[in-house]
């Protein structure tokens, strides 16, 4: 098969018992049976010269686990990066792919290729490996434009006058720290192995297609090595956005609890003051409204007209009513001095520190 099509071998789900049967037709390293049936989630690249195969551990998005909605509608409840671990085994001849969650995205696209180029191609399993990893961190750029959208609306609507809610902008701030974060998590370790498999590619000249006319693959696994750059760069762009627009937010929210807070002391005060007033006036007037012998004017056997039949004056009506209205002045007057003491005191103390 040296001069044939490479032979590519998919496996999900492998057990002790089906790595024990390919050791029989292929050497694979007891390590590499080892990382793979342990399910080891280090990204990384190992050689194994003398066996002929190098061993290459990536992991790939789970947009299973991977929830979110449109910046128009309502955050998600849930916003998380999770990932699923493909392992590859890469002879010179063939590749074999271990995974034990579905990657049928990526399996699929791979085999559309080939099918759509045929085996006229005759490509080696060199490709086929940079083709999974390619196609791994491609299934990152919808995600990228997703968090771009969001890292822009924060600024839009900072000191925006339309009316919405600043609590749940504050959310989905939290929500895309923590999805760059994941994502920056996820990248990272890609770097060195990608890094590592086009040095090993460089000084070992190994070729695109398995023909005479060879094509250095080093230069596609150079074009991948720079997607995960550019992304890297985009992350941190984005988090320094998130990172200047959620203090900011943090402020506008304290800002306007205090707001909330001085409108719900104004109306107890308000509701004080009307109790306090109104309190000594029901106290007063009632003192002449009793249903026992009170001061009054007249006689009350003659319906308040004295003896002779002449109408009473209305002294006494008069009293109350100009005693309820000096209470109700002495009650505003207290609370006004109160008032005016309050502010000259946080004069002297000065502008408040927060």
């Amino acid at each position: 098969m040296e001069h044939g099509p490479a032979w590519w071998l998919d496996v999900m789900c492998p057990s002790v018992a089906d790595m024990r049967e390919l050791r029989k037709f292929l050497p694979l390293h007891p390590l590499t049976i080892e990382d793979i049936l342990h399910q080891e989630t280090r990204e990384k690249i190992e050689s194994f010269a003398t066996l002929g195969y190098y061993f290459v551990v990536f992991r790939a998005l789970d947009e299973s686990y991977f929830r979110y909605t449109s910046p128009t509608t309502s955050p998600s409840s849930s916003v998380g990066v999770g990932a699923v671990n493909l392992y590859l085994v890469v002879f010179g001849d063939g590749i074999i792919s271990f995974h034990f969650e579905p990657l049928d995205q990526h399996v699929e696209r791979v085999q559309g290729k080939l099918q759509q180029f045929g085996i006229s191609r005759n490509f080696s399993s060199h490709w086929i490996a940079y083709s999974l990893m390619d196609s791994i961190v491609d299934s990152f750029f919808p995600i990228m434009d997703y968090i771009e959208g969001e890292s822009n609306e924060p600024d839009e609507n900072l000191f925006s006058q339309t009316r919405f809610d600043r609590s749940v902008m504050l959310k989905r701030i939290t929500d895309m720290r923590k999805l760059v974060t994941g994502l920056s998590r996820l990248l990272g370790p890609k770097m060195d192995v990608v890094r590592g498999l086009r040095k090993r590619t460089m000084e070992e000249n190994l070729g695109l297609f398995k023909s005479d006319a060879k094509h250095d693959i080093a230069v596609y696994i150079g074009d991948l090595q720079d997607h995960i750059v550019a992304m890297q760069q985009s992350l941190v762009f984005y988090d320094a956005i998130l990172a200047h627009d959620h203090p900011a937010y943090l402020s506008l929210l304290r800002f306007s609890l205090v707001g909330a807070k001085r409108g719900t002391d104004m109306a107890l005060v308000k509701l004080y003051i009307v109790t306090l007033t109104f309190l000594p006036i029901n106290i007063w007037t009632s003192m002449f409204g009793m249903n026992v012998t009170v001061p009054h004017n007249g006689n009350p056997d003659y319906d308040h007209n004295y003896a002779d039949g002449r109408k009473a004056p209305h002294n006494l009506f008069i009293i109350v009513a100009v005693g309820s209205l000096v209470v109700a002045a002495a009650v505003w007057l207290g609370v006004w001095l109160i008032f005016r003491s309050s502010r000259r005191q946080a004069k002297r103390r000065g502008p408040a520190m927060r």
